[in-house]
Formats: C-alpha cells, sequence, structure tokens
C-alpha cells in the first residue's frame, strides 16, 4: 500500500503553472503539452483526521477485525505522520497482535534525496460506543532500504518536464529569459549553465532539434538506472540515467540546414542516454530543482549485453548504481 499526503498531482499542477508562465512563442512548452501522470495512491487511503475510525458504522465487538484496527491506526498516522515534516509514506508491511498494529513504512520529508524505513506501531482500543481509537506508541527508525514512492516519480516528474521545456528553448533559444520557469526548475549552478548554452545558440543564430523523443518511463528502452549521495558540496543528490530511442533529426541546425548532427564516428545507434542531476528542494513547485545533465547520442543501450555495467562505465561509482523495479 502506498499512502501519500502530497500527491504526483500536486507536482504535475505546479509543471502546468510553471508551463503557463513560459513564452507565449510557438515552439514555449504549454499547459496542454505538460505530460500527465496519474495519482499513484493505491489502496483504501482512510481519511479520519482524528485517531477514531468507525469502520462500516458502529460495531458490536465480534464484528471488528484485523482490517477495522489497522484502518483506524492507518487514519491516526495520517492525521499525525511520524516523524513530524514527512510528506509521504509506503506501506511497505503491515501485522496485527492483539490490539497492536505494527506498520514497516518507507517515509519520506521532501528536504533530501533520502528516506528512511521505520518501524511504526499503535495501540487500538474500542469504545463502548463500537468505536477503534489509535495511539501511537512507537516511531523508530529500522534496518532495511527502501527507495519512497512519491520521492523517485516527483523526481521523474521533473526530469520529464525538464527535457519538455528544454525541448522548446532549443527550437527558440529567445525564449528562455522571458521565461519564470528556469528559476523553479534549477539549481543556481543548472540556471547558469542553461543560460550559457541559450545564449550561444542565439548568438550563432542557431537550433537545436530533436532533444525530446520520449519521456520516463514510456519510452523506456532500459531500466531507469538511479543513486543518491551527498556531493562535496553537501548537496543531498538524486542521480538517474535513462536510454530511450534517439530522434533521428536531432542535430544543430540554422533554419532548415543541418549543421551537425553529432556523431562524430560513433556508433550509429539508435539510442539515447540521458543523465539528471536533481536535488530535492521544498521552496521550488517541483520539489527538485534539476543541478545539471549529460547526455549521449546514437549509441546502444545493449551494445555490451550489461546495461548497469555500462552505466557504470560511463558515470563511475561510488556510489553503485541500481535498476528501478518496473
Amino acid at each position: 500500500m502506498k499512502y501519500h499526503e502530497k500527491t504526483l498531482a500536486a507536482v504535475l499542477a505546479a509543471c502546468v503553472l510553471l508551463s503557463a508562465c513560459s513564452s507565449s512563442g510557438s515552439d514555449a512548452v504549454t499547459p496542454e503539452d505538460t505530460p500527465t501522470i496519474e495519482n499513484v495512491t493505491t489502496g483504501s487511503t482512510a481519511e479520519p483526521t482524528t485517531s477514531s475510525s468507525e469502520p462500516g458504522g458502529t460495531l458490536q465487538l465480534d464484528e471488528i477485525n484485523d482490517d477495522d484496527l489497522i484502518a483506524a491506526a492507518l487514519a491516526a498516522y495520517q492525521a499525525a505522520p511520524q516523524p513530524e515534516g514527512t510528506i509521504a509514506w509506503d506501506v511497505l508491511n503491515t501485522s496485527v497482535f492483539e490490539n497492536q498494529v505494527s506498520f514497516t513504512m518507507c517515509t519520506w520529508d521532501g528536504l533530501t534525496a533520502n528516506d528512511a524505513t521505520r518501524d511504526v506501531k499503535y495501540i487500538t482500543t474500542i469504545t463502548d460506543g463500537g468505536t477503534i481509537e489509535a495511539s501511537n506508541v512507537q516511531s523508530s527508525p529500522t534496518s532495511g532500504d527502501c527507495l519512497n514512492t512519491q520521492l523517485i516519480e516527483s523526481a521523474i516528474a521533473t526530469a520529464n518536464f525538464q527535457e519538455e521545456f528544454w525541448e522548446s528553448v532549443a527550437l527558440a533559444p529567445d525564449t528562455f529569459a522571458d521565461s519564470d520557469v528556469p528559476a523553479q526548475l534549477f539549481t543556481d549552478f543548472g540556471f547558469e549553465n542553461s543560460q550559457t548554452l541559450a545564449n550561444q545558440w542565439l548568438a550563432n543564430d542557431v537550433i537545436v532539434r530533436g532533444t525530446n523523443a520520449g519521456t520516463i518511463p514510456d519510452d523506456l528502452v532500459a531500466p531507469l538506472a538511479w543513486r543518491r549521495y551527498s556531493d562535496d558540496n553537501n548537496q543531498s543528490v538524486l542521480e538517474l540515467v535513462s536510454c530511450i530511442p534517439m530522434d533521428p533529426t536531432y542535430g544543430l541546425y540554422r533554419g532548415e540546414l543541418l549543421l551537425d548532427d553529432y556523431k562524430d564516428g560513433s556508433v550509429d545507434g539508435p539510442h539515447r542516454v540521458d543523465l539528471y542531476r536533481l536535488i530535492a528542494s521544498l521552496d521550488s513547485s517541483l520539489g527538485w530543482r534539476v543541478d545539471g545533465t549529460a547526455g549521449s547520442g546514437w549509441g546502444d543501450c545493449f551494445n555490451t549485453g550489461d546495461w548497469l555495467g555500462a552505466v557504470g562505465g560511463w558515470q563511475p561509482p561510488p556510489p553503485l548504481w541500481a535498476l528501478l523495479d518496473s
């Protein structure tokens, strides 16, 4: 079960608002173009804002089962997530022993690229009126790794939005200066690099076509690779590496004239590989900021027979890369 206080709908709504702030030129990103992802909340999320639950109305004692106790405990957790500041949580495991409900959760506070596995326990009591009250008695870190659903899916949504926005800039470099998007999308470092490149294209009267040939995860031809770490500036970093089809029109153009297809004698493969370096940021409407990107075009993600090893060869560890489960 997955539960989110802030859902991806909020992230995508922010993407729409940011798109609306960009330049109104024909190649600018518009709200209609912004990709959408369905709300990923699953399961029967309880909605009470107190720690009491009345499953199916007032119940007799012998009618109350473990599912009712779990629902009451989840309602209590949603009303006051643990620890304070938690914005998203996945329920990894649930157990009931007598009147105690125990959860193993993967929680995220949105402040960094890191989440935490936690043991959360509630004691339930049944009132004379047949309502269930749940009181939190434990919330503590425990062993084990996890990857919070909202953490990774909001990061993916940010990477997709960056690609769509950058496609509009590559086709009309003058729109970068007029757009409000960069201030929300990039870190200071990412902003400066992106602005420099857009200004170079503008000064040279060139554009780049075919920069965006697909989205994550719909157009992936290999599993998404990811890793997280703290950099030399003590920033909490999440990196994603994708492999999607290459747009055959990709290249540097002046008008209709192709100046450079950037093949440079490389393998004329069907794929492009992209890295996204993301920094968690609650002061951004997206929840993340893009600190930088890197790419390799006209490649073959399966040329070596070891996609994960190829990613590590291109962007060496530490830390090690992992593949995102479907």
